[in-house]
């Protein structure tokens, strides 16, 4: 562990500082950093001795976040800070985002000492969270793509997601159909057809087709216009 001048126990921190994957970031209340881990002084491209006396503020990047970095630290009403996130700077000028969970530490006398940050690298996260939002956005186009209506539903019959193109003679907004059963949505006659084609595809395995836009043209139309009848 490297420590400044304020006289931390290094038997205190010491297993927590050699031991753990995360950063641990010791930090006067002026924002200076006092004490780091090998951690953290790893994931920012320093000795931990360089860290040492530099500011909280200057590992800490401005932008797309706004210039609040120094004003969850200092809220001393709580004693356990909510996680929050803000992206970091390496020595090296590059960038990587972080989760941060601070606490304020207090003397026998309840006066604050100093403020302890557990920091984690969340850069695998991130990525994989915005291979989820692409992978999602590119199967929503190809469906929202499709001319065909797409309907997921319960055995029961309820529907959970709805989708068609708006030039599909049964097109309705999703809102209007999802968590309704096919027979609030549409006549007797297409919801029967629906619920045999479902049970037939359950027991043979094999894709049922049917034609039903005639059927329910005229309920859809009811339904585009906000009146549906019982």
């Amino acid at each position: 562990m490297q420590t400044g001048n304020l006289g931390i126990s290094e038997s205190l921190y010491q297993a927590l500082f050699e031991q753990t994957n995360d950063g641990v970031f010791i930090i006067g209340l002026d924002l200076r950093h006092i004490a780091v881990n090998p951690r953290a002084a790893a994931m920012l491209g320093y000795e931990p001795e360089e860290l040492i006396g530099m500011s909280f503020n200057d590992i800490v990047a401005l932008e797309p976040l706004t210039d609040s970095r120094g004003e969850i630290l200092l809220d001393e009403k709580a004693d356990q800070q909510p996680l929050y996130e803000r992206i970091f700077i390496r020595k090296d000028g590059s960038r990587f985002p972080v989760e941060i969970s601070t606490s304020v530490v207090y003397d026998d006398f309840n006066i604050p000492l100093h403020i302890q940050s557990i920091v984690r690298d969340i850069t695998e996260r991130k990525k994989f969270e915005k291979e989820l939002q692409q992978s999602e956005a590119r199967n929503r186009a190809i469906v929202d793509a499709l001319p065909d209506l797409i309907v997921r539903m319960e055995d029961t019959g309820m529907i959970i997601d709805f989708s068609s193109n708006d030039r599909h003679p049964l097109f309705l907004e999703s809102e209007q159909v999802k968590g309704k059963y096919v027979e609030d949505i549409w006549s007797e006659a297409i919801s029967d057809l629906i619920k045999n084609a479902i049970e037939q595809a359950i027991l043979t395995n094999t894709q049922q087709i049917f034609e039903a836009a005639k059927i329910a043209r005229e309920k859809t139309e009811e339904l585009r216009k906000g009146v549906v009848k019982d």
